[in-house]
């Protein structure tokens, strides 16, 4: 890996992982959803990450002040932690975090949510939670937010993990690996 930092994601993303599921107890039909319904829930899993593509899209573009800093937070900072990244490296990376972020975030907290406060709250409190987690300033946790709420809108619909994980993970290996070849931003000399 090219990137202590990218080392340090894998090992936090691996630690969640594995503590989901053991906090979980998840069943393979908690995961992957109804056998009849499995191809269904992975075609609109890879379907559902290109309205997140759109708006981050959207984002880049923005002349609002919350979306150019997020946007600054892209080019300057991950953009240098992924920078020389391979393709398996980054494949990883999305791969433990759609896994390990939608059994925590959905699997975990909006399951319990939904079990003391119903459906609506907890699509609402896990999506808040998600967000505040991903606060590397103002404009990233409440597009953190919104993609929560997207996920989680996914997991409620098809009754299985497997969606919101596809999402998740293609979402963040399509837009790591953009982000890893933006050109290098300008740096002044020290």
């Amino acid at each position: 890996m090219a990137d202590p930092t990218l080392r340090w994601i894998v090992l936090a993303e691996a630690v969640l992982l594995a503590l989901s599921l053991l906090l979980g107890d998840f069943s393979a039909r908690d995961l992957l959803g109804e056998p009849s319904r499995r191809s269904l829930a992975a075609i609109v899993g890879v379907a559902a990450t290109l309205p997140l593509l759109l708006l981050a899209h959207w984002i880049q573009g923005s002349r609002i002040r919350l979306c150019r800093e997020l946007w600054h937070f892209v080019e300057i900072q991950l953009n240098v932690w992924i920078q020389g990244a391979s393709l398996p490296s980054l494949a990883t990376v999305a791969l433990l975090a759609g896994l390990a972020e939608e059994a925590l975030f959905r699997g975990l907290l909006q399951s319990w949510l939904h079990a003391q406060l119903g459906a609506s709250a907890a699509l609402v409190g896990a999506s808040l939670v998600f967000g505040l987690l991903h606060a590397v300033t103002l404009g990233y946790a409440l597009f953190a937010t919104l993609v929560g709420l997207h996920l989680g809108a996914l997991w409620l619909w098809s009754g299985a993990l497997l969606a919101p994980m596809l999402t998740h993970a293609l979402y963040d290996f399509l837009i790591l690996v953009y982000i890893r070849d933006l050109p290098r931003p300008f740096e002044p000399p020290a």
